[in-house]
């Protein structure tokens, strides 16, 4: 991975696909957004949910262990998603339903947000950004190709806002 001084950067890889794994950062956010945001409408799938975050969380802690700042957030986050899912499994305030939520609807709106202020609104040069080389794969520009991430990211988000609405009904 490579990052350059105006906060851009470019994924690098030897194999694989690579217009399936140059946007798997913007769009894997977006596509976790959504989920989050259809797990949240039942209470059993917002539990399974935190638990699976939650292990994910554990795995992150103990695997970079070295790493302070990120263990001190993992287990942050470890706390609060089991205080509100103990909130919730007592009470009758939906606390963990509205954190996986909150989580789902910032990370959907920040992979839209990112796409557009990071690869069609900022003036990163060409050549340092995934947009810009995936735009080189398939002989278009890295901004069309920000465009069209940042088109799929709100496809998702939309789409999980409307099953969730469909489950709720």
């Amino acid at each position: 991975m490579e990052i350059t001084v105006t906060a851009g950067g470019a994924t690098k890889s030897k194999g694989g696909i690579g217009w399936i794994i140059l946007p798997a950062g913007y769009l894997g956010s977006a596509l976790w957004g959504m989920m989050m945001v259809i797990a949240s409408v039942d209470d059993l799938a917002t539990f399974a949910f935190a638990s699976a975050f939650v292990l994910s969380l554990i795995i992150a802690c103990v695997r970079f262990r070295r790493n302070v700042p990120l263990r001190l957030v993992c287990i942050f986050y470890i706390i609060v998603i089991v205080g509100m899912g103990a909130t919730q499994f007592y009470t009758s305030f939906n606390g963990l339903q509205f954190f996986i939520l909150f989580t789902g609807v910032m990370n959907g709106f920040f992979a839209i947000y990112d796409c557009i202020e990071d690869l069609v609104m900022s003036g990163v040069e060409e050549s340092s950004s995934d947009a810009a080389v995936c735009g080189k794969l398939m002989g278009v520009s890295g901004r069309c190709i920000g465009v069209a991430w940042a088109f799929i990211s709100l496809l998702l988000m939309s789409s999980g806002v409307l099953i969730a609405l469909f489950i709720t009904q």
